[in-house]
């Protein structure tokens, strides 16, 4: 059952002083029903002080936190952590009734390059509403069988004696939501009593973490801290970073292309503000007609943006290897040439290659339906799929938005399926949507519209998706 957003939940008596070791003993053995209640008491905490942790965000970015800037700050900040909250109490309830959260064998149907997948259907009518025609997909590790997947899940809940410990966790860096998610993946999936430190740079998040998690600190299970997170913490969530986008050569309407520039655009400048992965290299193919045009739609997207984000994102054309970039600039990189099939074989080497060992990034494709509907380019995706040495893949989508998406893996995160071996997670959709996506920076009401969202990630409901929730 859903706590309604406007829904007041009374405090916690604050518990006996103890060891944190008890506390943590206490914790492991709370059974998943009263752990996913104490989730729910955190959902209207959590929406009350949503306005609150998207000023702080946007403020680094821009003065006005009604900008259409704003809202990014609010999907990848309070949307995010509701997002996540909710599908855990969710997860936990399923693990009361059944052990394990809800996956049937029916979501475990069809491979990808002979690897299992697991289809992640949105759990209600109303989500699968406001997530349209997208679908997320979880690739796992070479050799993974169904049978294993399903017996991975929630691995500690099946401990018949589970064992206590306290997690200290920090987040260097990445976007609002990333130190709430760690914290709750923490408690939640690994069961563990935790302590957050919050660094210098995340200044004013403490007190909101504490009032927004208000009853696991009350019942000694969580506790927040200021410090220096690269020192302080023993267990740094590890967030995914932006990577490239792989744009396969086709020829694209010129709706379509100003479509996919603007879509590029807003996720570079909110990358650049709020930490979020987004776009750092863009693949293009060398022979590619429509290359020149595609170009100049990026930068009159970029150029149609507030001046202080457009700056702090330059467009850096062939740079040479291994050369030093402005900070925040996006590099134009080149990959075959006009042969989709082709081009995207030699865009994944690129890609690869450029990875640094211990690299946790993101990667997106640009895909026209055309392609996606022939059977030999279709093949060459699915391999391009299976073979990026990415934590996160966007078709026709910005991966980012995985953390809406709480069931779904993200970075270091099992997400609340709870699952193990997890290789990648793949967001899948369509080039373009009917209505303008609400992170768009020229959407004019993307900050009420990211705030309807907000509540929406609450308490999901078809009356919430009337009144504007809208991705």
């Amino acid at each position: 059952m859903n706590v309604a957003p406007q829904a007041v939940v009374e405090p916690a008596p604050p518990a006996p002083a103890a060891p944190e070791a008890e506390r943590a003993a206490i914790f492991a053995r709370t059974p998943p029903r009263e752990k996913a209640g104490l989730l729910r008491a955190c959902l209207p905490r959590i929406l009350a002080i949503a306005p609150e942790m998207a000023v702080l965000s946007s403020g680094t970015a821009t003065d006005d936190p009604t900008s259409p800037l704003a809202g990014a700050a609010w999907l990848m900040g309070p949307a995010a952590w509701l997002a996540g909250a909710r599908s855990l109490a969710e997860a936990l309830d399923d693990i009361a009734a059944v052990g394990r959260p809800t996956l049937s064998a029916a979501d475990l149907r069809g491979r990808l390059e002979g690897r299992v997948r697991a289809h992640l259907a949105p759990r209600s009518f109303a989500e699968r509403r406001l997530f349209g025609d997208t679908e997320t997909t979880v690739l796992f590790g070479e050799g993974v069988a169904p049978e294993e997947v399903i017996a991975g899940q929630a691995a500690f809940y099946r401990q018949g004696d589970p064992p206590s410990g306290v997690a200290l966790v920090a987040v260097a860096g990445g976007p609002p939501a990333a130190l709430p998610l760690a914290v709750l993946h923490s408690l939640f999936v690994e069961g563990k009593a935790t302590v957050a430190t919050v660094g210098p740079a995340q200044a004013g998040l403490g007190p909101l973490l504490e009032r927004g998690l208000a009853p696991l600190v009350e019942a000694g299970f969580l506790r927040v801290e200021t410090g220096d997170p690269g020192i302080a913490a023993g267990d740094e969530a590890a967030e995914p970073h932006g990577g490239p986008v792989i744009v396969m050569p086709a020829l694209y309407a010129l709706d379509e292309l100003w479509f996919v520039a603007r879509r590029l655009a807003s996720e570079i400048v909110a990358g650049a503000a709020f930490g979020v992965a987004a776009p750092r290299e863009i693949v293009l193919a060398g022979g590619w007609a429509q290359r020149k045009l595609f170009l100049e739609q990026l930068q009159r997207a970029l150029d149609g943006l507030p001046p202080r984000a457009a700056a702090a994102c330059p467009l850096v054309l062939d740079p040479e290897p291994n050369a030093d970039l402005p900070a925040g600039s996006v590099a134009v990189l080149t990959a075959g040439w006009d042969d989709p099939v082709e081009m995207l074989a030699a865009a994944v080497d690129l890609c690869n290659a450029r990875l640094r060992a211990g690299d946790r990034r993101t990667a997106e494709i640009v895909v026209h339906v055309v392609h996606e509907e022939d059977a030999e380019v279709g093949a060459a995706l699915g391999r391009a799929l299976a073979r990026l040495r990415h934590v996160a893949v966007g078709v026709n989508q910005w991966p980012a938005l995985l953390a809406l998406r709480g069931d779904a893996p993200w970075g270091a995160r099992a997400g609340a399926k709870m699952l193990a071996r997890v290789d990648k997670t793949i967001l899948h959709g369509p080039l373009r949507s009917a209505r303008r996506p609400a992170y768009f920076c020229d959407h004019r009401a993307a900050a009420k519209r990211c705030a309807r969202l907000a509540a929406f990630m609450a308490a999901p409901s078809m009356g919430a998706i009337l009144r504007g929730a809208r991705l």
